[in-house]
């Protein structure tokens, strides 16, 4: 039986195509929850409506997995599972300011991503605040980048002239790798 030189081709890139996707199988992957926290700061005087609270940081993620010291073609994804918001002890305000936060990522190769978001704040005097975080959106591109950008909306009910507010943003995350 003669096979025309199409028919070959086709044989081979099947075969090759099986192979690698049976390789691919083999790949396994793991699993590990990293609890991280970031400070988040802004300068005032603040105006009633949305005013931005940041911090842009160099992901370390060698600190990520306690078993390996990851590098970003390890990452298979980032998801995060939960996240607070913690106003600290000595600062004089809390959640009763705000009607709403949200919460993004901002990288230079990444587009930005909204990854959790509390609307309405119902907190009369409330240090902590959770979040309701996207299930699906993977933050493992931002971690790639060099740095990013967390970047926290909160909209204020009305105006205030506080110097600076600060919150401390932790967040637990899933972190699957190779």
């Amino acid at each position: 039986m003669n096979l025309t030189p199409f028919t070959r081709v086709t044989k081979a890139f099947a075969l090759l195509s099986i192979t690698l996707i049976s390789f691919q199988s083999c790949v396994s992957t793991k699993t590990e929850k990293k609890t991280i926290e970031v400070q988040l700061s802004s300068d005032g005087p603040y105006f009633a409506g949305g005013n931005s609270f940041m911090n842009t940081v160099t992901p370390d993620l060698k600190t990520l997995i306690e078993e390996k010291e990851l590098t970003p073609d390890d990452i298979v994804s980032i998801k995060m599972s939960t996240a607070k918001l913690t106003i600290t002890e000595t600062d004089e305000f809390s959640f009763d300011l705000f009607n709403s936060a949200s919460l993004q990522l901002v990288g230079d190769n990444a587009p930005m991503t909204s990854i959790a978001i509390l609307n309405p704040i119902i907190a009369s005097e409330a240090k902590t605040v959770e979040l309701t975080v996207s299930s699906e959106a993977d933050l493992s591109p931002f971690f790639k980048e060099p740095s990013f950008t967390y970047l926290l909306d909160l909209d204020f009910k009305e105006d205030d002239f506080s110097d600076q507010m600060n919150v401390t943003l932790s967040i637990e995350l899933t972190v699957e790798y190779k």
